[in-house]
């Protein structure tokens, strides 16, 4: 899936100019906003700054604005700042260039301040689709483009990994990156991978200690103390390895490296780094082979509330391993190894055990489980579930189902079929992640459901962002033509409630209304303190 760039960082106290331009980025709903002064130097950055340059806005401060989007921008500036005068023009599709050399398409618009002392304004908007990857793929994608052509040459190949020691409180050099990849050249590709480690490759042999000691003379210069270094070091030409062995060897070592265990890779050769790499991952296999066999799995009950009354609907049953973390990293694994369907039976199994141990009580409740895409795509594991759910009888309509994006449908009109068949049982279904990945207008046009749940990140940025609320908005009209209502997740303040209620949103979910909770009992007295808040704020 393509992840949305960051938020802008929460103001500090604002003086008038800072005040203008905010008020331009949130006009402009940009992803970046960048001030220049007469000579197009960058005197201001905020927005997704880090995420689209490979620079803080600190670092970018004092920029030639060349350096973001080439030289040919200047001169179109110079040309379109009479008519922009107090006002906004487009200037177009452009790409720009991060600090490591990738790069990311979008729109440029420029707006002038006539307060501003002939300062200019440039709004970044990425382009929809152009979502960059992670640094991590990214260097790899690059090492694997450059590493069939080093080996036809005859050449050797190596990689090395380094880390410096920054504390916190330090600004990383941006010098580091624009230093080294220059002085490798066209036969090497130097990058960022996180704060304070660097990806290199080089179809030449390095001294890895030197490089390491290179790199921490470039922070010396920046910062005044030279920070502690250190390296790892792995020939891609190893004997014994095929290309795709050393691209998954090197894959592990360099997630491993940016997730900070880079200390367990020292000294390891690549042929080592994959033993390991096979090793944990049969080791997953089993911890999840254990979760699903001991049913180590347990629930949490967060409301789904309505907006317009405050009352409970039902709660989502969500997963969570023994020791309570989220569940979310081992259903992906689960995904990769086509064993999705096992752990969504068994959350299915544990949820209609509870409804049925709540009815007996006399207190019967209401619940939303996830269905990921190949459970739903799956005919055995959909005959299974529906025998299942007899045990409810009446109840089954008090069983929701969420389709989950985390992976692709294939057959949508297959699961059309499966989606009117658990209807027909009485169940309610749901589009989860509307507007994000996979679950999109295709889907919403193919899967006939009866809730659309909007993806939190819309939520999240729906005060500040005017053209989320115009997605929004689209979004509720559009599920509600179609028969559906409409659920906002990541709902965390009242200001934020509001607003997706006067857009359209029927129902939410989110810490504002509560956490997930260990019980039903403990969900259930939500609702009491839910009505509280909604009387005092009225």
């Amino acid at each position: 899936m393509q992840q949305p760039l960051p938020s802008p960082a929460p103001l500090r106290s604002a003086g008038s100019g800072e005040r203008r331009r905010f008020l331009n980025l949130a006009f402009a709903a940009a992803d970046l906003l960048i001030e220049l002064d007469a000579g197009l130097t960058i005197r201001f950055a905020a927005g997704a700054c880090e995420a689209l340059t490979g620079l803080t806005d600190r670092a970018l401060v004092g920029r030639r604005i060349d350096a973001l989007f080439g030289p040919a921008l200047a001169a179109r500036l110079s040309e379109s700042a009479p008519e922009a005068e107090g006002g906004r023009i487009g200037l177009g599709s452009l790409a720009l260039t991060s600090a490591s050399g990738e790069s990311v398409r979008g729109t440029l618009h420029l707006f002038t301040d006539p307060e501003a002392g002939g300062h200019l304004y440039l709004a970044f908007t990425r382009q929809a689709g152009s979502a960059r990857a992670s640094a991590q793929d990214s260097f790899l994608d690059a090492v694997e483009r450059r590493l069939a052509r080093a080996r036809s040459d005859g050449q050797p190949v190596q990689v090395t990994l380094i880390e410096l020691a920054l504390p916190d409180t330090v600004r990383e050099p941006a010098e580091i990156v624009s230093h080294f990849a220059g002085a490798l050249g066209t036969d090497g590709h130097f990058q960022r991978i996180g704060r304070g480690k660097y990806g290199v490759f080089a179809a030449t042999a390095m001294d890895a200690d030197a490089l390491a000691a290179g790199i921490a003379r470039e922070a010396e210069k920046a910062l005044g103390v030279r920070p502690g270094v250190t390296s790892s070091a792995f020939d891609l030409a190893e004997d014994g390895l095929t290309p795709s062995e050393t691209m998954r060897a090197l894959a592990y070592a360099v997630n491993r490296f940016a997730r900070g265990d880079g200390e367990t890779l020292a000294g390891r050769t690549l042929g080592e780094t994959l033993q390991s790499a096979v090793e944990d991952t049969l080791g997953r296999i089993n911890s999840l082979r254990s979760t699903l066999t001991n049913r180590a799995v347990s629930l949490r009950f967060q409301p789904i509330v309505s907006l317009n009354s405050r009352q409970i609907l039902h709660f989502e049953a969500l997963a969570r391993i023994a020791d309570g973390d989220s569940a979310a990293p081992v259903i992906a694994f689960a995904e990769q190894l086509g064993m999705s369907e096992d752990f969504d039976m068994l959350v299915c199994r544990m949820a209609i055990d509870l409804m049925q141990a709540a009815r007996m009580r006399g207190q019967p409740v209401s619940l939303a489980v996830n269905l990921s895409a190949p459970a739903v795509s799956s005919e055995i594991f959909v005959r299974v579930l529906r025998e299942m759910t007899q045990a409810l009888g009446e109840a089954r309509s008090d069983l929701l189902f969420e389709i989950t994006e985390t992976a692709r449908i294939d057959n949508l009109e297959k699961v059309a079929g499966v989606v009117r068949a658990l209807q027909g049982d009485g169940h309610h279904m749901c589009l989860d992640d509307f507007g994000v990945g996979e679950a999109g207008l295709t889907y919403l046009r193919a899967l006939p459901v009866n809730f659309v749940k909007i993806d939190g990140s819309f939520a999240q940025n729906i005060l500040a962002c005017q053209r989320d609320q115009h997605l929004v908005q689209a979004s509720a009209a559009l599920a509600h033509r179609l028969g559906a209502l409409t659920i906002a997740e990541m709902v965390e303040d009242e200001h934020t409630a509001q607003k997706l209620a006067e857009l359209g949103i029927d129902l939410a979910q989110g810490y504002f209304f509560g956490r997930p909770q260990e019980s039903i009992q403990a969900a259930r007295a939500l609702e009491m303190r839910i009505l509280r808040r909604e009387d005092c704020g009225r």
